[in-house]
């Protein structure tokens, strides 16, 4: 109930910001092929994700119906785009348990799934960083001009993530913190999932700017990352205010910024609101059913 209550207050608070008025006039100014191709993509994406939990539910030797597990990653995943991991980790635990599912399998799930979801970051980092030339505006005050050493460092981590899994190494320890690494078949598709997943979740937004701007998708998706990440590690949930303001200071050279925020506003609204208000109602449903109805 908690978890719901927070849930209700979030997309209030989002949407504070915004005139209902403006909403409206961002999604009539859009055009309809465009919104709809942006809806489409999402529920593609919110579809891969469930394929994270198909896999960590093997990584723990647990096996649930698909249909079961395709709702707790949909409510896991729409909260914790919204309320950072705790929050989606909290939703998980609560859908699993029911499902009979031991709290520390359902830790390790949660742990396969962050992994596998940075691991996407890294793989599909390095792919477009090291082929990017783009520069990183003055304005973020990071540490580097070209995104490039990023794309080398990642590159370095995913192959030794690799090599790790290829060696059967059986346990992977950073400090305190200890890992049970995957079979290499698992790695595979750790790679190719999570790659699809960041790759499908940055044309939800690419579909939404103007056609006019002359920046094609590959030198988009560079963009993207750097401005996701740096909204990730702000742990402001879902990066609000954070991930924007770094979009529009790297998109300004090839739109106006007004378009660049009208893109953006329908960006939260369909990749991140939409889906939170549904799954916040799925959530509550079930929070609300006679246990023997579950």
């Amino acid at each position: 109930m908690a978890l719901f209550g927070a849930a209700i207050y979030i997309i209030h608070e989002k949407l504070s910001q915004y005139h209902f008025r403006d909403i409206v006039r961002q999604f009539e100014q859009l055009p309809r092929t465009h919104l709809v191709a942006a809806m489409v993509l999402t529920i593609l994406d919110y579809f891969v994700l469930t394929f994270y939990d198909v896999m960590a539910l093997r990584y723990i030797r647990h096996p649930v119906k698909y249909s079961r597990t395709a709702i707790a990653s949909f409510l896991g995943y729409a909260f914790s785009h919204n309320m950072t991991f705790l929050g989606g980790s909290a939703v998980k635990y609560r859908i699993y348990s029911m499902l009979g599912v031991s709290a520390g399998k359902v830790a390790a799930l949660v742990a396969f799934c962050i992994v596998t979801f940075w691991l996407g970051f890294l793989t599909t980092g390095s792919i477009v960083f090291l082929f990017s030339s783009q520069q990183v505006p003055a304005a973020l005050h990071l540490p580097f001009v070209s995104v490039r050493p990023l794309g080398a460092i990642f590159l370095i981590i995913v192959t030794a993530y690799v090599t790790l899994a290829l060696a059967k190494k059986t346990l992977l320890r950073i400090r305190t913190w200890e890992f049970k690494m995957p079979k290499p078949r698992l790695v595979g598709f750790q790679l190719i999932i999570s790659s699809i997943d960041w790759f499908l979740a940055s044309s939800v937004l690419f579909v939404l700017l103007p056609a006019s701007g002359g920046l094609d998708f590959f030198k988009f998706v560079p963009f993207f990352l750097l401005a996701q990440v740096i909204g990730l590690l702000s742990y402001v949930p879902g990066g609000l205010g954070v991930f924007e303001t770094a979009m529009i200071l790297l998109l300004s050279p090839f739109y106006e910024s007004s378009a660049i925020i009208s893109s953006l506003v329908v960006y939260r609204l369909t990749y991140y609101l939409i889906p939170f208000a549904v799954a916040s109602a799925i959530f509550g449903t079930i929070g609300l059913m006679p246990k023997r109805a579950r």
